[in-house]
């Protein structure tokens, strides 16, 4: 039967819990999506089964609502509780989906099963990492050294990579993730010093160009922030699980926490770092949750992720004998909701 879009935007109540689209063909889909954004006028959050569908969805509504507010939040492309961290791309791209959703600057967010059950810094941690400069502000450049290094920032002699910064004399080098081309802070000899300029510069020549920026926001460089309220978190977590690993892996990691040191695969220890942890639900302002798959396709993709979650705790315990914090506190393990009004099936 065929049904038209105003027949379908009628059927929408004002405040409607989560809807499932399907049986429409190609394009359709967006364009369905794209009169649904309008007609509401708020942020949609769509949930497609695979991260390839979304980035397929993506472009198709790209050409429908543009560029600007589409916001594509991907999963990690690591196993729960591997030994490698996250690509620094992927980080940066759903640290950047998150600022735009607490900016509302985000009309349409498109992720997948896997990106939602995956737990995130809570809000107010991720709000207290983000940097902001303005030209002619008065600040400590040791100060600025040492947030970098706490959000996740590497530093460096000389900035190639995205999240690498340096700092010679009143000169400091940040590469922002995401960024094309690194940015160059230079102060004043003063103290406090004053920030005198912010531009962007060439990482090849290392010389910067003409353009000067007034400000700046520098979202941090990892999902785990190791400052001093963190890391006191995470001791105080460790020593409670202690007679649970006896191992040189637990004495290890406390090492490595005692120096904040970073290391690889340290994101998956994240309940660890806090009270507790959040969902992309808690980031979200008023919403519509909208699946645009069959309702089944959502519940099989939820089930293989969480085995997923629970075969990777098995083998991490059983091979490195290290502390794993339990699925239930790094996944969403019970019915997603739209904030807390709209639960899902």
């Amino acid at each position: 039967m065929n049904v038209s879009f105003s027949k379908i935007l009628e059927q929408i109540p004002e405040n409607p819990p989560p809807l499932y689209l399907h049986g429409l063909r190609g394009s359709s889909k967006s364009l369905l999506l794209k009169q649904i954004q309008t007609s509401l006028d708020r942020p949609l959050v769509v949930i497609t089964d695979t991260y390839e569908n979304a980035e397929r969805l993506l472009r198709d509504l790209s050409y429908y609502l543009g560029e600007e507010g589409l916001c594509l939040f991907p999963p990690w492309d690591v196993m729960p509780y591997d030994l490698f961290s996250p690509h620094r791309s992927l980080v940066g791209q759903r640290l950047q989906c998150l600022h735009l959703l607490l900016e509302n600057a985000c009309r349409v967010v498109i992720t997948t099963p896997h990106s939602v059950m995956q737990k995130l810094l809570p809000v107010e941690a991720f709000r207290e990492s983000i940097l902001h400069f303005k030209t002619g502000e008065l600040t400590e450049i040791s100060e600025i050294k040492l947030r970098l290094q706490e959000t996740g920032y590497q530093a460096v002699d000389m900035v190639e990579d995205q999240g690498d910064f340096s700092s010679h004399g009143n000169i400091l080098d940040v590469f922002p993730l995401l960024a094309e081309s690194p940015v160059r802070f230079e102060f004043s000899l003063d103290a406090p010093s004053k920030l005198l300029s912010i531009r962007p510069f060439d990482v090849q020549s290392q010389r910067t160009g003409e353009e000067f920026l007034d400000s700046l926001i520098l979202l941090p460089g990892s999902e785990v922030i190791f400052n001093e309220k963190s890391l006191s978190q995470a001791q105080r977590k460790l020593h409670q699980i202690r007679s649970e690993f006896k191992g040189p892996q637990l004495q290890q990691l406390e090492k490595k926490l005692h120096s904040a040191e970073r290391f690889p695969g340290l994101e998956h220890l994240a309940p660890v770092f806090y009270e507790t942890l959040e969902s992309i639900f808690d980031y979200l302002p008023k919403t519509i949750c909208f699946w645009s798959m069959r309702i089944r396709r959502f519940v099989n993709a939820r089930a293989i992720f969480s085995m997923k979650f629970s075969w990777s705790m098995s083998r991490a315990i059983s091979k490195k004998g290290s502390p794993c914090p339990p699925v239930s506190s790094i996944s969403v393990t019970g019915r997603c909701s739209s904030g807390s009004s709209n639960p899902a099936p």
